[in-house]
């Protein structure tokens, strides 16, 4: 079904739709879960890391979220989250999903003052997936730059 139909059947935005997904795949994140988060991406998914390094296909972003969690948990970067706000996303013609946001990554040392990891500009493109969907590109840059 088009998203325009699933979203009205459900009484839901694409803005509420999308949010959703994000509170999903970020929460993944947040609950040491990066296999399940890696899952959200489309077997050929495109990556682009705020350090300009692409990743192409769901299992290079998989094998890099791993080693992003392994230095979370090596370095004692306790309590790490992510918030995502200022999120626009517009439909195409095709389906997809055109979404962009401002992310905060952000960590609590045992000290319990808030440092910000990094703040980001997230561009993705989401397919419709079931009842949510997976992101086919992302692009991730330092905001600002």
């Amino acid at each position: 079904m088009p998203i325009p139909d699933r979203r009205q059947a459900a009484g839901m935005s694409l803005h509420a739709e999308v949010q959703r997904f994000y509170v999903h795949q970020l929460g993944l994140l947040d609950d040491d879960r990066p296999d399940d988060w890696a899952d959200l991406f489309t077997p050929d998914a495109d990556f682009r890391e705020v350090t300009g390094t692409r990743l192409h296909g769901r299992e290079e972003i998989r094998a890099s979220v791993r080693r992003r969690h392994e230095h979370v948990v090596t370095t004692g970067l306790d309590f790490f989250r992510h918030w995502l706000g200022m999120l626009q996303a517009s439909a195409t013609p095709a389906g997809t999903v055109h979404a962009r946001s401002y992310a905060l990554a952000m960590y609590t040392p045992a000290d319990n003052a808030l440092r910000v990891y990094v703040n980001v500009v997230c561009e993705d493109v989401l397919i419709p997936h079931g009842s949510t969907f997976m992101v086919r590109s992302r692009h991730l840059r330092a905001d600002g730059r």
